[in-house]
Parts: C-alpha cells; sequence; structure tokens
C-alpha cells in the first residue's frame, strides 16, 4: 500500500515489492493460499475486492500493535496483536529452520503482471496518474511526501512505482477525507529535516485552505503540487457519474477557484504549469525556492478516467 512505508527505500532492492497492482488484479488473479495483513485497511479498491473474494480455506490474519478488528469485509480469520515488527523477525526466524517453500509460479505471476502494468502505464498519454508518477521520480533522496485523499492517493497506489529513494509517505485519512490536508503537510514538514512536497486536490486544498497561514507564520517551507480538476473527480467511479445534473450539482461540485490568489494572500510562490512534461524542472525549482510554493496542473478528471479504464482494459486483455 502506498501509505505502508514499503514501497520505496533502500530495502526494495532486496525484496521484491509489488505496486501498481491496482491495475491488474481481477478475477483471474491467482488465489492466495494464506494472507498475512499488516497495519490499517487498503487503499485499493481492486485489492479489497480480491482479499474479499478469496475462498474461506484461505485463512486472512491481520496483525496489529493496537490489537483493534478492522474488518469491514467480515474476511478475517484471526486477529494477532503484537508487535508488527517483532513479529515478522521472529516469522522469519522460524521459516528459515524449515524447507524453503518458494514458489515460482506464484512469485512469477506477480513480477510479470507488475512489469506489464508499468509498461502499459509508460505508453499511455498524459493524464493525472502520470502526475504522480512524476513527481515520485523527481523526488529528491530523502524526501517526504504527503499525499491527499480521494484522486491523489489512489493515483499512487495505481502508478507510484517502488523506488530505491527514502520517500516517506503520509496521508491524513480524515473523517469526511479531506479535513486538514495542508496544516497535516506543514506539520510533516516542521518535524522533518528533509524537503516536504504535498500531493493535493483541489477541493482538498480549498477545504483547509487557511492552513496556508503556516507559511506566513513559521519559518517552515512546503512545496505544493495542485492538481486542479475543478471538483470531487473521484465520484466519476461511482454509477451516480452517468446522471445528470444531479451529479455535477451534488458530487463534482465544480468551484471555478483561481488558486493564484491565495498564494498571493498568503505569501507563496506560484506557477501554473502549462503541461505536464514541465513537471520535474518546475518541482526542483520550487524546492530551490527561498518559501513554499504552489504548483498548479489543471486537469481533465474525466479524461484522466478514461486513461485509466483504458490502461485497465488493455491489462486484461493482454
Amino acid at each position: 500500500d502506498p501509505l505502508s512505508g514499503m514501497r520505496f527505500g533502500p530495502h526494495t532492492q532486496q525484496a521484491d515489492i509489488i505496486s501498481t497492482y491496482d491495475l491488474f488484479l481481477n478475477a483471474d488473479t491467482p488465489s492466495a493460499g494464506m494472507v498475512l495483513r499488516f497495519g490499517g485497511m487498503p487503499t485499493s479498491k481492486a485489492l479489497m475486492e480480491y482479499l474479499e473474494g478469496l475462498p474461506s480455506n484461505a485463512p486472512q490474519v491481520a496483525v496489529h500493535s493496537h490489537g483493534t478488528w478492522q474488518d469491514s469485509a467480515y474476511k478475517l480469520s484471526a486477529l494477532v496483536a503484537a508487535d508488527p515488527t517483532d513479529l515478522a523477525r521472529r516469522l522469519v526466524a522460524t521459516l528459515r529452520k524449515r524447507p524453503p517453500l518458494r514458489d515460482e509460479k506464484w512469485l512469477g505471476y506477480w513480477q510479470q503482471a507488475k512489469i506489464r502494468a508499468r509498461s502499459v502505464v509508460s505508453q499511455a498519454e498524459d493524464f493525472e496518474g502520470r502526475v504522480i508518477a512524476q513527481v515520485v521520480d523527481t523526488l529528491p533522496d530523502p524526501s517526504c511526501l504527503v499525499i491527499a485523499n480521494s484522486l491523489p492517493v489512489r493515483h499512487l497506489d495505481s502508478f507510484g512505482v517502488s523506488n530505491l529513494k527514502q520517500i516517506r509517505v503520509f496521508g491524513n485519512r480524515g473523517a469526511s477525507g479531506i479535513d486538514g490536508t495542508l496544516s497535516t503537510a506543514f506539520g510533516v514538514a516542521a518535524a522533518s529535516t528533509a524537503p516536504t512536497v504535498l500531493v493535493t486536490g483541489d477541493l482538498s486544498l480549498y477545504h483547509d485552505l487557511n492552513g496556508l497561514l503556516a507559511a506566513r507564520r513559521s519559518d517552515v517551507k512546503l512545496t505544493i503540487v495542485l492538481l486542479n480538476n475543478d471538483g470531487g473527480g473521484i465520484f466519476r467511479r461511482l454509477p451516480i457519474a452517468q446522471f445528470e445534473p444531479q451529479f455535477t450539482e451534488l458530487f463534482l461540485t465544480p468551484h471555478g477557484l483561481d488558486f493564484s490568489h491565495a498564494a498571493v494572500m498568503f505569501g507563496l510562490g506560484y506557477r501554473l504549469l502549462d503541461s505536464q512534461a514541465d513537471l520535474p524542472i518546475a518541482l526542483l525549482q520550487a524546492l530551490d525556492a527561498p518559501k513554499s510554493f504552489l504548483l498548479e496542473i489543471r486537469t481533465d478528471s474525466a479524461a484522466g478516467e478514461q486513461s485509466r479504464k483504458e490502461i485497465i482494459t488493455l491489462l486484461e486483455t493482454h
């Protein structure tokens, strides 16, 4: 999961981290014989559906240090209240004493599916999901990445390829999904010596706009990459998207705001990018700027959702 802390870092050279799985998990994915689940609920809907579809004789064991049962689908077989790191080390030590159970066919499926997904994505034209991939590729080593809810965290799940850079990922899973995003990001920046980048959607930025006051009242520096698709683009994944005008009025909720004025009011640097191709250089320049900076990319959420569906269809047919 993009929020697991496991997708990025030197350890990815020692173990095969499967990312982009959100794009290829489907009914044809081989069933697991057993699942160990660490941490919170997965971001990916496809992964949740895969876990929910596993046969009843495939145990699913959750591991939480706090011992809270999190199982909205009622699929867990057991809950282990233990320190996840300590449990993992003990399991590895135990397994090393036994004959190896490596299943090359099982491992090969995931490796090939990951490679195929990355190949298809790399050939797709620019769309919202590629912005997240560009940010990950451009971030310095080390760095902190704060990822907003709704589309940004899902784009990171689908298109954020694992790499060796020490990127610490933070997410604020608020009650309504968007509360406190900016304030959380400034808090991360204040507590870290590494550069901090926030990738957020327009509604999340608007919802916590007063959090930008931290840029003027402190010496904390934050670089913000704004995906502005003028509304709640995440809702295009729901059936309600077929019904107008209710969808636009009650779910998409376009606002038409010009965020350059917010940058001026709160004293941030600002740049509206002409194209996604400008992002890498613009992000590096913003990171070198002496103060907090807002980079805005205006996107089309309808086109982005269509691109995502086309990628998934290509993966299903090949």
